[in-house]
């Protein structure tokens, strides 16, 4: 079965010149996201990569994880992590939640630092280009901004695109967008999105992976014998809608995205009830304004406020030996508000200096323990009256809460020193009433003597403030009544509300070239040191009495106690060459890094990250035709924060998508063929490393989608 599809892509016209840049123009393309300011790529005081809507569109790229996939000294894991669905690593430091993603510069990842699915709840709608910038970025923008920040830039030139979808594995989706015009300054943008999937049958294709056994609780005993067992189903949904007014000096907007899987992907069989359709669903809101203003020749300044929210859905739920098969529902609630303001001043000579505030409240349910029974929002948390199974209603389940506030102040200046040299100096302070006060700068020397080359030399810090899942995260569940009358647990993990912001400290030497009008180089090469990673510690035979009325034999508590020193590179190269209507774009990336993450006794390779990772692409296009294959060839990985000292490992693999497309169906309509894993290669990644997941997540065999998208 293929899938009908459209994307939300402006005029043939203008995506035909924008696709036909040339390479000057790109090499120059204006960006924000490395100084919060527009200025040229070349001179932008920062390692960025920028993905173009054509980009988008060529290589057929539908979601953010699909674009993170493509980018140098990224680690992709899909489909890999029960929770969060995806997880990635940048620069070898593992975590969904250890780079920011922004929207037009408004934070639209999670509102208070937990990890989250990225996915196909972050759709590429309505999208003008997409930066990333490598590297540490709190001196800018705060708390999270850790390995890199990610900004998805709107493209507000108006239109329309309308889509259908349905396809191999129960695929289907719709999607639509729009943007107009309310007056001559006044611009509105609007669009939805809804997919809806079975899901690959992995099962199927890695069969000794899904093998059915018995399942045996921590106690030994037989809880469902194979003979009884469901097979396993790995459905998948996600959904959203976003609604925008803008004018030069305001904008407003609202939006909103969900995520819903299955959380028998990669889940180890031996230890999940596929029979109780145990998922998982993330919903997420943000709601933001910002209005610009000039004061004088010299100086504007933008003011901006935001709301956001993330919730897990009270029916969200485990169904495994932590639980002892019966269902486990979880609950889990963040909030974030915040106000800011940013001056900038041209001094002339003196360069550009920018000033800033932010206040920032937040409010957080942290994830709960295994609930028997759903979360019960119309109450609040300290009244929802659970308790822990097997205790005869005699232990109550703890449900924390978390609220602090965050003041921060920040500068930078930029000023030219002749001769084709810029500095950049920034710093920005953070006090907090949850983790104290917290200094990062950071500092950029820039020369670009020439519209065709730059040499950088960066340096940058960044902290990760603890987040509330990490700082109150607890479960865990109880066997038996002791002749003493106190409740038997053989584990638990215990909150540490007393974390630390994680640190992080960079240095970087990157340069870029162009030659010519056929190619462009770009290489980076970075030390990085991160101090403070906050890891599950075990204490066996502590025997704590942390809960009235029982003793718990052993404990894990998220502790400040990992490093980090890695070192690495990337180089990259665009090159184009037209032969009359015959047109080729190829590109291509490679990344290597070497390192150690530290823990007490132990001393590892880094985790989840392969050390040598190649990805290359090409586009022909010939007239309303085009076609582009991608090859990726990814080296061994760690599967666990224990790698090799525990001798989990996934062995390199090499996969190839291709992309095929036909724009002259009439007026606005177009025909695609997109084919992931081409060769239907069988291969894993790390796992997320649980005991009751997969150490080598198998991944999705080859998937085709037909796709007929609609512009007007």
């Amino acid at each position: 079965m293929f899938c009908w599809i459209a994307t939300s892509f402006a005029r043939d016209a203008e995506l035909e010149q924008y696709m036909d840049m040339s390479l000057e123009e790109l090499f120059n393309l204006d960006v924000v996201t490395a100084s919060r300011s527009s200025q040229s790529l070349r001179k932008a005081p920062g390692t960025i990569f920028v993905v173009t809507q054509a980009e988008i569109r060529e290589r057929g790229l539908a979601s953010l994880s699909d674009v993170l996939g493509d980018l140098p000294s990224v680690d992709y894991h899909p489909s890999s992590d029960v929770v969060n669905y995806n997880h990635f690593t940048f620069r070898g430091v593992f975590g969904n939640n250890k780079f920011l993603v922004l929207r037009d510069g408004v934070r639209v990842s999670s509102p208070t630092g937990e990890e989250m699915p990225i996915a196909q709840n972050f759709s590429l709608q309505n999208v003008k280009q997409i930066e990333v910038a490598y590297g540490p970025a709190s001196a800018l923008y705060g708390a999270d901004a850790f390995t890199g920040v990610v900004n998805i830039i709107s493209d507000d030139r108006g239109g329309g695109s309308v889509q259908f979808e349905f396809g191999e594995d129960g695929h289907r989706s719709w999607r639509f967008d729009y943007g107009g015009k309310l007056s001559d300054t006044i611009r509105f943008y609007l669009g939805a999105f809804d997919m809806q999937s079975d899901g690959y049958d992995l099962a199927a294709s890695y069969p000794n992976e899904y093998r059915l056994r018995d399942l045996v609780t921590f106690g030994g005993e037989v809880y469902l014998e194979s003979s009884d067992r469901a097979e396993p189903r790995f459905p998948l949904s996600s959904s959203g809608f976003h609604l925008g007014v803008r004018s030069d000096a305001f904008s407003l907007s609202y939006r909103a995205n969900s995520l819903r899987h299955s959380l028998a992907t990669a889940a180890s069989p031996d230890f999940i009830d596929y029979g109780k359709s145990p998922d998982w669903e993330t919903k997420l809101e943000t709601l933001a304004g910002s209005y610009v203003f000039d004061f004088g020749g010299n100086g504007h300044s933008r003011l901006q406020a935001s709301y956001s929210l993330y919730e897990v859905d009270p029916q969200s739920k485990f169904s495994n030996v932590f639980v002892n098969y019966e269902n486990g529902y979880k609950y889990a609630k963040s909030q974030r508000a915040d106000i800011g303001q940013q001056f900038e001043f041209d001094l002339s000579e003196q360069g550009i200096l920018t000033l800033g505030y932010a206040l920032e409240s937040f409010k957080s349910i942290p994830i709960t323990a295994d609930l028997p029974t759903p979360y019960q929002t119309g109450k609040p948390a300290s009244g929802q009256g659970l308790s822990f199974p097997g205790t005869n209603g005699e232990i109550e389940i703890p449900v924390f809460e978390a609220d602090w506030e965050n003041y921060g102040i920040f500068s930078q200046w930029q000023v030219s020193l002749g001769n084709g040299y810029d500095l950049t100096l920034g710093a920005r302070f953070d006090d907090s009433s949850s983790y104290g006060s917290v200094f990062t700068p950071r500092a950029g020397l820039v020369w670009a003597p020439s519209d065709d080359r730059s040499i950088k030399l960066l340096y940058g810090e960044a902290f990760l403030a603890p987040s509330p899942n990490n700082a109150y995260r607890f479960f865990g569940s109880f066997a038996f009544e002791r002749e003493d009358g106190l409740y038997q647990s053989f584990f638990f993990h215990l909150p540490n509300p007393d974390l630390q912001p994680e640190e992080m400290r960079t240095l970087e030497l990157s340069g870029s070239r162009r030659f010519g009008d056929k190619l462009n180089a770009n290489a980076s090469l970075f030390y990085e040191e991160v101090e403070n990673l906050i890891q599950p510690v075990f204490y066996p035979g502590v025997n704590s009495e942390f809960l009235d009325g029982s003793v718990i034999e052993s404990v894990e508590i998220n502790e400040n106690v990992g490093s980090i020193e890695a070192f690495g590179f990337d180089l990259g190269l665009t090159y184009r060459e037209s032969f009359g209507e015959h047109k080729w774009k190829l590109w291509g990336n490679l990344s290597y890094i070497d390192g150690d993450l530290r823990q007490p006794g132990i001393v590892t390779d880094l985790p989840y990250t392969a050390s040598f990772k190649l990805k290359i692409g090409a586009t022909y296009r010939y007239r309303d035709f085009y076609i582009s294959p991608t090859v990726y060839r990814i080296g061994d990985s760690n599967s666990s924060e224990l790698g090799s000292a525990i001798g989990f490992e996934t062995d390199a693999f090499t996969i190839a998508n291709m992309h095929i497309g036909y724009d002259g169906l009439g007026d606005g309509v177009s025909l695609y063929l997109k084919v992931a894993n081409l060769f239907d290669t069988r291969y894993r990644v790390p796992g997320s490393g649980d005991i009751t997941v997969f150490d080598a997540a198998p991944q999705n065999g080859r998937q085709m989608i037909l796709g007929l998208r609609y512009d007007f």
